[in-house]
């Protein structure tokens, strides 16, 4: 029977087996398997990592193996933080991270967390067989050596003054201590500190400003000020008499009081108002003399072209202004005037004089002189602004003189006996031929030709063919046929439509109307007109057994109305005569027609 393993690969030789060598089994589990397992060391070198991970497996054998090692001494090269998988067994391990590149390694079951053994610690770990955890994290009691250090959490000395907390670096709380006489100090947000006996080295007053911080005291503190008073900031301060001596510079906006004769030095520039010269004086110029000394000057006109202008008592308002031709000064009121809005007028000329301009190319733009007349040269014509387009108005041969063309478009007062030559055209709804001359009048589609006569007149119409044509079809629309012939008979018109629940007749869609019931109908009959007729046939659609209410207007023989055909798809044939004006006699033509 074959040897089988423990967790820790220790070989368990069945019994009876191993005769004579058993022995040597049992020496290596003891000096190597066990002993590997609770003091030996196993060293995890470069060559364990594939990047930065080692994975440790225990196969079956007693021999030497790296995951059965107490001791893990980590000495791998690392590149970044490493991981040591190891068995999921139970089995302490004594690990030290002795590696190269100052990272932390992390030892665990592989897919669990493990724990992070810092560069150049050593931890005593333990494997529960599911994960690797701290073996030791309490101690009831504990006595060191030497004194914890800071690092690890303790004080680093093993002496103490005063009671109370433990004094970290970051914003501790002192109650009451005493400072002694340190080095240095910070004392930002200090509250308490006497200034007359707790700070020294000030000067005299200094203390007592620092309490009282007020103008007065400021001075007492100070051993160099000038003048008295309240202490002056630079905004907008206010000075009682102050000696501002000679300052390099300042600015006297809105200043008042400055006396012009002593206060004042240099000269006042042109830009600034002034003259810039102490002795001013009037140039004089062309057609002006100037006498006299500044600032006592006499300015006098010479030449001619001016001279006083007078005005009359009263002018028209908005008048153009125009001088007498006796003297030539004196302003005299016209009847032309300029309105605000820049019109002229004037009584013997129009609204707006006319302005000369030497061809159309040169008026302005109608648009903006709305109104305005204007005479092109080239044209020798007249022009009115209308509509932002210039109308032409007359031309050079009067009024209208011969125009080339025009559109008289709701012109009046045209006398036809003289403003008209020629005929006017029957396209034109005239004639096309002259007084007393033969007319010829043809027409096509929607032509009328009303002519009434007068005095004796003899009308001519062709001996063959018709009023239009030999071979045409005519509508004749209320015409009246008086002992007329129909040679080939007359066809009327017929009208076919569906009842439903009611219908209207209409005899100008026919005289012969046939109708198929497809609902009880309720007829409704033109207006009775003596003289007219027309034959109604009823038709029942294929349902049958419908109904019909005839108009009151209709007069049948003894008052009885017929009784209808109710049988599907066939017809009754009624006709209906007229002979005053309120009511239809009604005759039934046949009943019970095959259509």
């Amino acid at each position: 029977m074959p040897s089988t393993y423990s967790n820790l690969k220790i070989e368990l030789i069945p019994t009876g087996a191993q005769s004579g060598v058993w022995g040597v089994t049992t020496n290596a589990n003891l000096g190597t398997a066990i002993e590997q397992a609770i003091v030996g060391t196993a060293t995890s070198v470069t060559a364990d990592f594939t990047s930065n991970v080692a994975t440790y497996t225990l196969i079956d054998t007693n021999a030497s193996q790296t995951a059965r090692a107490f001791v893990l001494n980590v000495t791998a090269t690392l590149t970044a933080a490493g991981t040591i998988n190891v068995p999921a067994i139970q089995k302490p391990y004594l690990v030290f991270n002795n590696s190269v590149g100052g990272f932390a390694v992390t030892v665990k079951v592989s897919g669990q967390t493990g724990v992070s053994i810092p560069n150049g610690k050593k931890a005593w770990l333990y494997n529960t067989g599911t994960d690797v955890g701290v073996a030791f994290d309490y101690a009831p009691s504990l006595s060191l050596g030497t004194a914890l250090p800071v690092l690890s959490g303790g004080t680093g000395v093993t002496t103490s003054t005063g009671s109370g907390n433990v004094v970290l670096s970051t914003s501790p709380t002192l109650v009451t201590p005493i400072l002694g006489t340190p080095t240095s100090v910070t004392l930002t947000n200090a509250t308490g500190l006497p200034i007359s006996t707790g700070v020294s080295g000030l000067g005299a007053g200094v203390a007592t400003f620092l309490a009282t911080p007020s103008s007065a005291n400021l001075a007492s503190a100070v051993t160099d000020e000038t003048g008295t008073g309240s202490l002056v900031f630079a905004n907008t301060p206010t000075l009682v008499t102050p000696n501002i001596g000679t300052p390099s510079a300042a600015v006297l906006t809105n200043a008042t009081g400055l006396p012009l004769t002593t206060g004042v030095t240099g000269l006042l520039p042109v830009a600034n108002g002034g003259t810039a010269t102490s002795t001013p004086s009037i140039v004089a110029g062309a057609n002006v003399t100037v006498s006299g000394t500044w600032p006592n000057q006499t300015i006098a006109a010479v030449g001619t072209g001016f001279g006083d202008v007078s005005g009359p008592a009263s002018a028209t308002d908005n008048a153009i202004t125009r001088f007498d031709g006796t003297t030539g000064k004196i302003v005299q009121t016209s009847l032309v005037t300029v309105a605000d809005d820049g019109a002229i007028t004037a009584p013997q000329v129009g609204s707006v004089i006319p302005f000369y301009y030497a061809n159309q190319a040169a008026f302005p733009s109608a648009a903006t002189y709305h109104g305005a007349l204007a005479h092109s040269h080239a044209d020798g014509a007249m022009f009115f602004a209308h509509s932002s387009v210039w109308v032409r108005l007359l031309d050079n041969g009067g009024p209208l003189g011969t125009p080339s063309s025009g559109t008289a478009t709701n012109l009046t007062g045209l006398p036809l006996s003289t403003g008209v030559t020629g005929t006017l055209s029957a396209a034109n709804g005239g004639t096309g031929v002259a007084n007393n001359a033969a007319m010829t009048v043809t027409g096509s589609g929607n032509f009328a030709y009303t002519r009434t006569l007068t005095g004796t007149t003899n009308v001519t119409f062709p001996t063959t063919g018709t009023l239009s044509t030999l071979t045409g079809t005519e509508t004749l629309t209320n015409k009246t046929i008086e002992a007329g012939t129909f040679t080939n008979g007359y066809t009327e018109e017929v009208f076919t439509g569906n009842s439903s629940t009611a219908i209207t007749l209409d005899l100008a869609n026919g005289t012969v109307q046939i109708i198929t019931l497809t609902g009880n109908c309720v007829y409704t009959f033109p207006t009775p007109v003596a003289g007219k007729s027309f034959t109604l046939i009823h038709l029942q659609d294929a349902t049958g057994s419908r109904t019909v209410t005839w108009p009151s207007t209709v007069d049948w023989p003894s008052a009885i109305a017929p009784t209808l055909t109710a049988t599907a798809l066939k017809a009754d044939k009624f006709v209906f005569t007229a002979i005053s004006g309120t009511s239809w006699l009604g005759s039934v033509a046949g009943q019970n027609y095959t259509v």
